[in-house]
């Protein structure tokens, strides 16, 4: 398993389904809020694709990081939207920052990695914003849907 892989899980919480980072081809980073307009039209769309890739052959994991709000609103954006994604521990949002260089300048920050934690495309990508939606048709493309 890649170091980008082992060290990323051990700063989330156990998943609900016992499942691991390291059985994902991809891992999308993500960071919204419900006080967010784009966020809480973008995650539904995110968690949409998600469902649908589970148990494929090729498929991604999602990260949501909480590193501003509060750990109540961080889980009730993830039920808002229906994403089931990996969470941060408690205290762990910054390390995560900090391992995978993920920053954005408006919200939602979305990051596309690779298994070995290499940045395919990003929503602050040197330094111009692109769209999630973007980051999405990437993946979608990666996945073969």
């Amino acid at each position: 398993t890649p170091f980008f892989v082992r060290s990323l899980e051990t700063m989330l919480e156990p998943a609900a389904d016992g499942s691991v980072l390291a059985d994902s081809d991809y891992v999308v980073l993500y960071e919204g809020r419900d006080s967010c307009p784009r966020s809480s039209a973008f995650a539904p769309v995110l968690a949409a694709l998600h469902s649908r890739t589970q148990g494929k052959e090729t498929d991604f994991e999602v990260v949501h990081l909480a590193a501003i709000d509060s750990r109540p609103e961080h889980r009730a954006h993830l039920e808002k939207s229906g994403l089931a994604a990996r969470i941060s521990k408690e205290n762990r949002g910054q390390d995560i920052i900090t391992l995978t260089g993920m920053r954005g300048e408006v919200l939602p920050y979305v990051y596309l990695m690779d298994h070995e934690g290499n940045v395919i495309a990003h929503t602050s990508a040197d330094g111009e914003q692109t769209a999630p939606g973007e980051i999405l048709e990437k993946l979608v493309e990666l996945l073969g849907q």
